[in-house]
Order: structure tokens, then C-alpha cells, then sequence
């Protein structure tokens, strides 16, 4: 559930109390865990960003360094908030951040990412000339970029279905990723965070539905551009296959955890129009069909058991465990379609 407390004052690695919002426009958050050489790379470009008054909090996971990328990030901490976390939970990390920024607007960048040195103050100008907006989402290029104009397309569908540009190319979008996006930081509070219950994955759904459930529009600008690397290695999400498959079913569970607890600002249809998805990929097609009648009770058991928990956990308000021996084939992913 939402973690945020409004009331508890903003803080830095030292422990001392921050000071105003007068000389930060913008807080860069940046969570990150054992990526040490991508971490030295993006804290480079975030510390080069021109053109707004920024700050760069860093939120640490990762126990131990090594020697030589321990002494760089020494060297840097003069340069930005620093602050180290034994708690291996990206939505809970993320949380500290904002708790420590002290900028009126909030930009999550992930720990794996490249991007020029006017990101920031691309994100902090598209706030001002959209005041009302609670969040903007920026074009996310994902490596390797195959075909760009349809991947674009194929995007924009995905993020607003029936949405339309406005005289500036920008479109109100029924839900954001994180890894390019800002937020106001009041709307932030006033949307209490990032649920920690969701520790990697849909959580940044979750929190920009949330956003927009509190009446402030989320908006998609292909202004502000920056390219995933998509790091196998680190990381909460852990983007490895053989880790990934283990994380196959706590992926579901968070997908359909996601859906329930948001159904109405998604509306009904949305919601079962997901599920009706998630029941045609899960065993409703031919790998599973061709597979037997025993596979597919089987998958289908799972299924059932799998949506029961997500919308028992929503709710209660945090998402349940999720259920061990979900039967799962390789090319098999939970994704919002």
C-alpha cells in the first residue's frame, strides 16, 4: 500500500535536516542496486544536466562495491544526496527519495539509462506549461531500437488507447512506466507513494493510476528522450531469464494485484478485458492446448489461484505472496496489452 507520509520532513545521508526548495527546481531520483559501472555513468549525466536549478538523490541498495567504483562514488557524494538503504525494494527506495528531495518536481530515472544533458529541464518546462498535470512521461527507447516509428506507434497505443495530441505533440495517458517520469512532488505525497508491497514490478502503474484517481492528468511528451539499456544483471526487476522465469507467478500476482485495486479509475471493461487477455495467453493457446488435458487443468487451477490472491491482496490493501509451482513456458510474460 502507499507509503508516503507527508508530514515526516525531508532528510539527507547525513541525517540533517534539508534545507528549502528556494535553490532546487529539481530532484533527480535514482534508485539503484548492484550496478555499480552503469550507476558511475548515469550519476555522470545526471550531475551534467543544464538549464534548471537540480539536485541528484541517490538511493543505494547495493552492499558492497568494488574497490574501484567504491572510491568513485566517494568522490561524488560531495555532488549528491546520498543515501544508502539495506531494504533491496525499488518502490521503498523510491519512496526514500522523495522523502529527501527537496525540488518542487520529482524525476525517476533508472540506474540503467542514457541521456543528453537537457533531460531535466525538458521534464521541469513541460510542468510549467502543463500546471494542472500531476506527472509527464518521456520517450522511453528501449535498446536495441528495431523500428522506431512503429515502436513509437505501438507505444502511444499501449499508453493512451484513445487518446489524441494536443498543438504540442503531448497526450493525456491512461498509465505511465517509470524510468522516465516526473511528478509533482506534492501530487506524489498527496497519492502516498509508491506501494512497497510491490517491490519490482507494476508498481509504477499502480502509482500513476493512482495519480490520476486523485484528478491530475498524466501526460506523454516525446520531448524528453532518454535510451534503456535493459542491464541483465542487478537491479530488483532482475531482467536475467533463469531469475526471471523464478519470478514468473510474484509477476502475475502484482499484474492482477494492480488491475483490482485500481478498477475504478481503469473502469470495469478495462479490467476484465485484461483478464480475459491473461486467460488467453495463460492457457488458451496452442503450446498449452497441444500439451494435454492434464496441462491445461493444471495451468487453469494456477490461474484461478493466481487471480484469487491478487484480489484478495487488493483487497487488504498489499499485495499477497505469490503462489509457488506456476507452471510457465519460456516465451510466457504478464504484460498489460
Amino acid at each position: 500500500m502507499p507509503q508516503l507520509d507527508p508530514m515526516v520532513p525531508n532528510w539527507s545521508d547525513s541525517g540533517r535536516i534539508s534545507g528549502g526548495p528556494d535553490d532546487v527546481d529539481v530532484s533527480v531520483i535514482i534508485a539503484t542496486l548492484n550496478r555499480p559501472r552503469q550507476l558511475i555513468e548515469t550519476l555522470q549525466m545526471a550531475l551534467a544536466q543544464r538549464g534548471v536549478r537540480r539536485e541528484v538523490v541517490v538511493i543505494d541498495q547495493t552492499a558492497i562495491y568494488p574497490p574501484d567504483v567504491a572510491e568513485k562514488i566517494e568522490a561524488l557524494k560531495s555532488k549528491i544526496v546520498y543515501i544508502k538503504s539495506n531494504v533491496k525494494n525499488a518502490s521503498h527506495a523510491r519512496n526514500i527519495g522523495v522523502q529527501a528531495a527537496r525540488g518542487g518536481i520529482v524525476v525517476f530515472v533508472d540506474d540503467d539509462v542514457e541521456f543528453d544533458s537537457l533531460l531535466i529541464s525538458k521534464h521541469f518546462a513541460l510542468h510549467q506549461r502543463y500546471p494542472s498535470a500531476g506527472a509527464v512521461l518521456g520517450l522511453i527507447i528501449e535498446k536495441p531500437w528495431k523500428n522506431r516509428d512503429q515502436e513509437i506507434k505501438d507505444r502511444i497505443k499501449w499508453l493512451a488507447p484513445k487518446g489524441s495530441a494536443d498543438e504540442f505533440g503531448c497526450i493525456p495517458i491512461t498509465w505511465a512506466p517509470s524510468g522516465n517520469i516526473s511528478y509533482k512532488r506534492t501530487v506524489l505525497l498527496e497519492a502516498g507513494g509508491f506501494d512497497e508491497s510491490m517491490t519490482s514490478y507494476c508498481e509504477d502503474i499502480d502509482l500513476s493510476l493512482r495519480v490520476r484517481a486523485c484528478g491530475h492528468p498524466v501526460m506523454f511528451s516525446m520531448e524528453p528522450v532518454l535510451i534503456h539499456i535493459g542491464a541483465t544483471k542487478g537491479g530488483c526487476e532482475q531482467r536475467n531469464e533463469a531469475l526471471q522465469q523464478q519470478k514468473f507467478s510474484e509477476r502475475h500476482v502484482a499484474l492482477h494485484y494492480m488491475l483490482f485495486k485500481n478498477w475504478k479509475v481503469l473502469g470495469i471493461s478495462t479490467v476484465f478485458r485484461h483478464l480475459w487477455g491473461g486467460i488467453r495467453s495463460e492457457f488458451l493457446n496452442l503450446l498449452v492446448l497441444r500439451s494435454g488435458l492434464t496441462v491445461l487443468c493444471r495451468k487453469s487451477l494456477s490461474h484461478i489461484r493466481l487471480v484469487i490472491r491478487a484480489f484478495g491482496g487488493a483487497l487488504r490493501g498489499a499485495m499477497p505472496p505469490s503462489p509457488p509451482g506456476l507452471d510457465q513456458h519460456p516465451e510466457e510474460r504478464p504484460r498489460l496489452n
